[in-house]
């Protein structure tokens, strides 16, 4: 089963409300879990507050605040190997299919795009679960675009 999970970056205050719990009067409230105290107001045409939605995939890395993998969002810099090269590039979700993909550009400067599964796993078994991470979370779109620029 998908796991719906999501995060909230407040482009004003350049902060992520991770555990955010949304409220609808009309407006569009946010309230941070932990303290219950109310951070931003918003409506929904306001561009203040992005959420970005848990792909259902994990990184590579293994730590003890991510003792399974650390969790990739829409938004989130991946570095991967696929095709004979190393790629850097961001997840993204498609309204259109309803899915996450993986866009990044080649060593000569072409964009590209892979469904993240067949790009970030390794598959030695015949099941989803005979399978290893080979990406990892090297940051997000919004914190670290310039990691995008270096490609």
């Amino acid at each position: 089963m998908k796991i719906i999970k999501y995060k909230a970056w407040d482009s004003i205050r350049s902060k992520w409300c991770d555990e955010a719990t949304i409220m609808s009067d009309g407006n569009w409230t946010v309230f941070h879990c932990d303290t219950e105290e109310q951070i931003c107001s918003w409506d929904k045409d306001s561009n203040r507050i992005e959420f970005v939605l848990f792909s259902g995939l994990k990184d590579k890395k293994r730590t003890e605040e991510y003792p399974k993998g650390q969790e990739m969002y829409g938004g989130d810099i991946i570095k991967t190997h696929f095709g004979g090269e190393d790629l850097v590039g961001v997840i993204k979700y498609a309204d259109k299919w309803a899915k996450f993909y993986f866009a990044a550009k080649n060593r000569n400067g072409v964009g590209i795009a892979f469904d993240p599964e067949s790009v970030f796993y390794w598959y030695y078994g015949e099941d989803d679960e005979d399978s290893t991470s080979i990406a990892e979370v090297i940051g997000n779109r919004f914190e670290h675009a310039h990691l995008l620029e270096q490609q």
